[in-house]
């Protein structure tokens, strides 16, 4: 059973009761009881009674009643729930002649997420409003909400909330709209206010204290929680507050630092790491009234940021083991990249080839936040184990040297200190007003060797074994007045020494130094060293070349027409022309071979092109009166073939001249093959053209001129899928002064997935229609 409460008396100023009604003014207050229960017939429970009444029996008497209690048969009815706690704290009340003209009641609560108490406070006044020019006593209510804790504090060991004070400034809030109750709850609400007719969140401001002891300000919506609710109702209230939409949840903190994590206590360790720019905090609360966690957090990686020249804010979410337990001795994890629906994700930080050291774009997909290493990429679990995965920070074409080799293929799989890109930002102070930033990125890796089949990167061993480096520094001055930063300055420095790339096991280049440097407002700088006792070697299927490329001095060979070196790539290969060949009627001539690897610096993949002749420098063939050329060649690179190009004609012609007339007939005949690679795919699509052409022409006494010329051209496209046919007859005629051409030619197209059917030709009516009367 419950105990009835026992009223308490209340002030009252006057009371007067009269046939024409009362007057009153009176004043109550006492601190909120549990709510009373009527007395019931049902058996007494001993331990009920003991847990209503709060009854103290002497100790000698108690072990008697419980031993009585428990041997009691049980009455098979659940015990009832416990009383709810109430929430009415204050009531005053004025009133003359029954009219009441004053009444104000307090409720208690608390404003959630950070649980400080408040009161409800409802003020219903009568006051003399005119309307449609009458002027009346209404009845106005108005209420607004009284912070009676400003400050609340949170146990230093509590990591999953970073702001260990939370202070509102906001202690009395302007009127509020009217409360629009959460479902399953006595009288709990989103804090609103009326905006011009608006109804919206009302945004109280505080101020908070991190980790370190820094204070951020910050506004947040606030939920007003009754005391009846809080013993009764938090599932409803926790289930409201955190299905709510981010925005009502929001600790808006404009870009403010917050150590989300604790710095390292050592100082000489300590940096800034764990110190984020920070746009907003998002927390979660729970039914069993705990404190608020932080759930997600929106900040600006300041050193990514830096680097990039980016101000894009990214979600992150404290590290579930570190809240557990704290940091990892290796990394120390604390926080990991989420998306929207909080999971695991990356942020994508792509270097241009020009702020990666030209020939290495580190497109890093930082997915975890240490305090030792800064920001990193691969999973957090890897970070906790120092353990070094390639693949999870460079995925597969994300990440390229010379734009082929993919860099998690590249690098060795060791720890994080060793072969991770480590990114930090270090602040100095500027007197009298500013403040310098500087952000680093360092990342010396081990390298090994990557066959691709077609290409094949080969670091070398000891005892000068290869050594990749990149390092970046970008400094802005900040002034601490505020407004906009200064202008920064920016340097990029990638060194690979000691590698040889080879193309289809045929031409192999080997390098004793490629480094790239670029500083703001400069153009890039490109140094490329050989080696200077064998720069270029030719094996495979162009072995045969290599006693050629020896016959060629070295310091020939190192800066003459072989090797092209540029900023933009390295060109090495060889074009030699054969000699002209005659034999009796058989004679060859302009027969040139060329072979060639292009390596691209800032995109692009390896080339190499191999070619028997060219398209504007065709070999000639006769024999006899039949002559004829063409020219191959072939385009190759990482991917596969990317052009295959041949061409060959042939024919024969015979002239005469027996003085009174002349004349000459020609028949020739050609066939053009080409095989292209489609843009971004591996497709390939052929084109194959031939042709016949024949004609002849007649001359008498240099009066009369008659010439033929036949065309015949028959062209299939590939890529669309379509052959062309054209066949021209082309007559001339001259006679003294007078001339006449004629030509006649037809033209047939078959095939094309492009082209439109019929119908598709006849969209409209009016378009029939004028194809009909065409034909009329």
């Amino acid at each position: 059973i419950t105990v009835p409460y026992v009223p308490q008396p209340f002030e009252v100023e006057q009371l007067h009761l009269s046939a024409l009604g009362g007057w009153l003014r009176s004043r109550g207050h006492w601190d909120p009881p549990h709510e009373a229960r009527p007395r019931t017939r049902h058996p007494i429970d001993v331990h009920e009674l003991f847990r209503a009444l709060d009854f103290r029996l002497p100790v000698g008497d108690r072990p008697a009643l419980e031993t009585a209690a428990a041997a009691r048969p049980s009455v098979g009815r659940a015990p009832p729930p416990p009383p709810r706690q109430l929430d009415l704290s204050e009531w005053i009340h004025a009133a003359t002649l029954g009219r009441d003209h004053y009444v104000r009641i307090v409720y208690e609560g608390e404003l959630w997420p950070f649980r400080h108490r408040a009161a409800l406070i409802k003020v219903t006044e009568r006051k003399f409003v005119e309307q449609a020019g009458i002027v009346g006593a209404y009845l106005i209510q108005r209420m607004f909400i009284v912070v009676r804790e400003p400050v609340r504090t949170f146990a230093a060991g509590d990591r999953g909330a970073p702001l260990k004070q939370v202070r509102l400034t906001t202690v009395v809030t302007p009127d509020i709209a009217q409360p629009v109750p959460i479902a399953g709850t006595h009288r709990s609400f989103w804090v609103q206010v009326d905006r011009g007719g608006a109804i919206v969140d009302f945004a109280f401001h505080a101020v908070g204290t991190d980790v370190s002891g820094h204070d951020v300000d910050f506004t947040v919506p606030l939920v007003f929680v009754s005391l009846t609710d809080v013993s009764a109702n938090l599932a409803s209230v926790a289930g409201e507050y955190n299905a709510a939409l981010p925005r009502r949840r929001r600790l808006v903190v404009p870009g403010q630092k917050v150590f989300l994590a604790e710095p390292h206590p050592d100082p000489a360790a300590r940096t800034e790491n764990t110190r984020l720019v920070t746009e907003a905090l998002t927390y979660v609360v729970d039914a069993a009234g705990t404190p608020a966690q932080l759930l997600a957090a929106d900040v600006r990686i300041p050193q990514v940021n830096a680097l990039l020249g980016a101000a894009a804010a990214t979600s992150i979410a404290l590290y579930p083991p570190y809240v557990k337990t704290g940091f990892d001795p290796a990394a120390g994890v604390f926080a990991q990249v989420v998306g929207d629906d909080l999971a695991p994700a990356t942020l994508d930080v792509a270097f241009s080839a020009e702020k990666a050291g030209g020939f290495a774009t580190p497109n890093l997909g930082v997915s975890t936040l240490s305090r030792a290493l800064g920001p990193l990429a691969g999973d957090a679990a890897d970070a906790v184990q120092d353990h070094f995965d390639p693949q999870k920070f460079f995925p597969a074409g994300t990440a390229q040297l010379f734009g082929t080799f993919d860099l998690f293929k590249l690098l060795a799989g060791l720890t994080l200190g060793q072969n991770a890109p480590k990114m930090h930002i270090t602040t100095t102070e500027l007197p009298p007003d500013a403040r310098l930033v500087t952000a680093t990125l360092d990342w010396q890796p081990a390298v090994q060797t990557v066959d691709l089949g077609i290409a094949r990167f080969t670091p070398a061993g000891p005892p000068r074994p290869s050594r990749f480096t990149v390092q970046g520094t970008v400094k802005t001055s900040v002034k601490l007045a505020g407004g906009p930063p200064g202008e920064g300055t920016s340097e990029f420095t990638g060194t690979l020494t000691d590698f040889q790339v080879s193309v289809l096991d045929s031409v192999f280049v080997n390098f004793t130094r490629f480094s790239f440097v670029t500083r703001s407002g400069q153009k890039p700088a490109v140094t490329v060293a050989l080696d200077p006792v064998e720069p270029l070697k030719f094996g495979g299927d162009l072995a045969f070349v290599e006693e050629l490329r020896n016959a060629i001095p070295p310091d020939l060979f190192g800066a003459g027409p072989s090797l092209d070196i540029s900023p933009t790539g390295v060109r090495a290969g060889f074009d030699l022309t054969l000699p002209p060949l005659a034999v009796g009627v058989f004679a060859l001539k302009d027969v040139s071979l060329g072979a060639a690897l292009t390596l691209p610096f800032l995109d692009g993949k390896p080339v190499f092109d191999f070619n028997v002749s060219q398209r504007p420098h065709p070999f000639l063939l006769t024999v006899s009166l039949f002559g004829g050329g063409g020219f191959f060649h072939l385009q190759l690179d990482t991917a596969g073939m990317k052009t295959l190009e041949a061409a060959l004609e042939f024919g024969a012609a015979a002239a005469i001249d027996i003085g009174v007339a002349s004349g000459e007939v020609h028949i020739m005949a050609g066939i053009y093959f080409s095989l292209q690679r489609k843009e971004n795919t591996t497709d390939l699509a052929a084109t194959l053209t031939g042709y016949l052409r024949m004609g002849g022409s007649l001359s008498v006494l240099g009066l009369i001129k008659i010439s033929v010329e036949f065309n015949l051209s028959f062209t299939y496209d590939g890529a669309r899928d379509k052959a062309y046919g054209r066949a021209t007859l082309t007559v001339e005629v001259e006679i003294a002064f007078f001339s006449k051409s004629v030509e006649l030619t037809v033209e047939r197209a078959f095939g094309g997935s492009n082209d439109p059917t019929f119908i598709e030709m006849f969209t409209t009516g009016a378009t029939w229609s004028d194809y009909a009367l065409a034909f009329a």
